[in-house]
């Protein structure tokens, strides 16, 4: 036997009087357990769940990109999901509106009225001007406030134009306005605007033009005649050839009045009878 298989079975002795030592050798060594060990029975973390489709990653921002699911890919994360490309927004981003910012998100009601200017698809005509807006009430001073191309609407008053000044205007020319124009009145009926002692506040006289001074549709109402009229006395006697005139819309008393009777042959007390008892 060689040198070198001697020492290879020396080796081999010693590796088995070393595996199988004693109870006392154990026993030696103090403070090392070397009983049975537990086992570990409890749940284990299975870490994320991995994606099965794009909505798994879909984290419901807009503006960091959309996610999609893509497990073999080197730049998914542990679930599986791959972050897209942030989407490019000249104006800005936002995820409550789940979209690119535009103009009129940022512009769309620049004078801060509350109203979306008409270029953005809302009502405000002048998204210059916080008086014009929609969300306003008219108001009478020649501009359109509430934005329905319509100018003080509901808000004017009717003013008749009165040329002979009398106070009243005619009914036939009127304007529109916020406030009395000159040469204009708020009252209108008057008749005959190019007479001033025509118009619905006029007396009525009794004159013989039948001029219907009150407006009233009737002219002379009231009178037993026209101012000027005269007519025969209807008395008999001496009174016939006389007159009344026409005062005031009543005749006057006749111009020749009775006297006392004569004999005469003429009726002189206008009594229908002649010289009675006078010629005795």
């Amino acid at each position: 036997m060689s040198a070198r298989a001697s020492q290879m079975g020396i080796v081999l002795l010693a590796v088995l009087a070393l595996g199988c030592g004693d109870d006392d050798m154990g026993a030696a060594d103090a403070g090392v357990d070397t009983g049975p060990r537990p086992r570990d029975t409890g749940p284990r973390d299975a870490g994320p769940a991995r994606c099965l489709m794009d909505l798994d990653c879909d984290d419901g921002m807009f503006c960091n990109g959309d996610e999609t699911c893509r497990p073999g890919d080197l730049a998914a994360d542990e679930r599986g999901c791959v972050t897209g490309d942030v989407p490019e927004c000249a104006e800005g981003c936002d995820d409550e509106l789940g979209r690119c910012l535009r103009e009129c998100d940022l512009r769309g009601d620049q004078d801060g009225d509350g109203a979306i200017s008409m270029a953005c698809g809302g009502a405000d005509c002048d998204d210059m001007d916080p008086g014009r807006s929609p969300l306003l009430s008219e108001t009478c001073d020649g501009v359109d406030e509430d934005c329905d191309d319509r100018v003080d609407e509901g808000e004017t008053t009717t003013f008749y134009r009165d040329a002979d000044g009398d106070g009243f205007g005619a009914d036939d020319d009127t304007v529109e306005a916020c406030a009395l124009p000159e040469g204009y009145e708020e009252r209108g009926g008057d008749c005959d605007d190019a007479m001033a002692s025509v118009h619905p506040a006029a007396a009525e006289r009794c004159d013989a033009a039948m001029v219907d001074e009150n407006c009233d549709g009737v002219a002379n109402e009231g009178c037993d005649c026209s101012a000027g009229e005269v007519r025969a006395c209807s008395e008999p006697g001496a009174c016939a050839a006389g007159t009344q005139m026409c005062i005031g819309g009543t005749f006057s008393a006749c111009s020749i009045t009775p006297v006392v009777e004569t004999c005469n042959e003429v009726d002189d007390d206008c009594d229908g009878v002649t010289d009675e008892f006078a010629c005795e």
